[in-house]
């Protein structure tokens, strides 16, 4: 049983971060970190995972970055012939989850 009424889970971070203490493990840069979150939403729209169909609408409405996917709405889908209400919200929701998938990989 575990001193002082830790759980064991408790002592199994404790030792984890022991392992590590004591190296550096350098400082992440404010700037450095913006910078390079800027980079990926500038990149190419063309980069995510999407369906022919989404793809050709994103190009359509002229949305060339990944930020530009990002920002846009649905209502903005909506305004591609043959999208309606329901697929502008798909379109929306497929490329948000792209555009999250792309910026965490």
């Amino acid at each position: 049983m575990p001193c002082c009424g830790a759980s064991p889970g408790t002592l199994q971070t404790k030792r984890a971060f022991d392992e590590i203490k004591g190296h550096d493990l350098g400082t992440v840069d404010q700037g450095d970190a913006n910078a390079a979150l800027r980079a990926r939403l500038n990149a190419r729209a063309t980069r995510l995972d999407l369906t022919d169909f989404q793809r050709k609408t994103i190009a359509q409405l002229d949305l060339q970055t990944i930020g530009d996917v990002l920002l846009a709405e649905e209502s903005t889908f909506r305004k591609v012939h043959g999208v309606g209400p329901v697929y502008a919200r798909r379109i929306h929701n497929a490329a948000q989850a792209a555009v999250l998938e792309y910026l965490s990989g």
